[in-house]
């Protein structure tokens, strides 16, 4: 990975350089735009291995204790209606 964004950005410097022919200068983008789009792609799949390709649900709902009354906060196994019995 850091071996493409050296490429994809040296790429984009000899593009931009001030003696680049119209010609050279397209070659040099054109690479630097497949190189750059190769290190997003790494990027995902990199996150994607470590577990961040995908987003946490949260769901906050409305509960609702009576004074006196006892509350359980975390994860409810069942639904909270207990063991069906």
């Amino acid at each position: 990975m850091i071996v493409g964004h050296f490429a994809a950005m040296d790429t984009a410097r000899r593009a931009l350089h001030a003696e680049q022919t119209a010609g050279g200068r397209a070659t040099y983008l054109s690479l630097s735009r497949k190189l750059m789009a190769l290190f997003a792609a790494q990027m995902d799949a990199l996150n994607r291995h470590r577990g961040k390709g995908t987003t946490q649900k949260i769901v906050i709902e409305r509960v609702l204790v009576a004074p006196g009354a006892e509350a359980i906060v975390g994860a409810v196994p069942n639904g909270g209606r207990g063991d069906g019995g």
